[in-house]
């Protein structure tokens, strides 16, 4: 039988190295074979509100947002036409922005609960909990991340967007995609 499978895996809070993985088999129905359903269902939507984020602040710089493509590993939100370089600052920094406010919702909704984002290694991997603190990180670690000055990331973007203001536009998105390449030389296989 035909089957369309998708994983994804992350290092999650509790030092345990996450799967998750669904199928589509030809009989039409959703299997999950391994690590949490409610993980790779929260990672779908956390990547989407990322792209989101991105895509209104352009429609507030009058930037229409022609798709948005989700991936395993994140998401690109197309958009009609390139930005000026101050446009471009409030774009790239609005995925990162929507990061950050998830991970304060969550730090104030956890506290009013009285659910502690320190999750202890006597708690089970699917506890509430756990659950929260993932959530938690994985904001605050995205949020890291998709800031570092690496083009295309979103950090790159910021990176571009200021290089503008003192150099072409072209010189600048040359600049930060040397710098992209550079940094993918450090972070590649050895």
């Amino acid at each position: 039988s035909t089957t369309l499978a998708t994983t994804y895996s992350y290092w999650n809070s509790s030092n345990a190295f996450t799967h998750v993985g669904m199928a589509f088999n030809r009989t039409k129905s959703w299997n999950v074979y391994s690590g949490s359903l409610q993980s790779g269902i929260y990672d779908f939507h956390r990547v989407t509100v990322h792209e989101l984020g991105h895509a209104l602040v352009a429609r507030r710089h009058g930037i229409q947002t022609r798709s948005i493509i989700l991936t395993p590993i994140g998401g690109v939100a197309n958009l009609e036409k390139m930005p000026r370089p101050r446009e471009e600052l409030w774009i790239a920094l609005a995925g990162p922005a929507v990061n950050v406010a998830i991970a304060l919702l969550i730090y104030l909704g956890s506290h009013l609960a009285n659910i502690s984002l320190k999750p202890l290694a006597t708690e089970t991997p699917n506890s509430l909990a756990n659950f929260t603190a993932d959530i938690f990180t994985v904001n605050i670690v995205l949020a890291i991340f998709n800031l570092l000055p690496v083009f295309p990331m979103d950090g790159g973007r910021v990176l571009r967007s200021l290089l503008a203001h003192t150099m072409s536009e072209v010189q600048a998105t040359m600049v930060a995609a040397r710098i992209g390449q550079f940094a993918a030389t450090l972070f590649g296989d050895r």
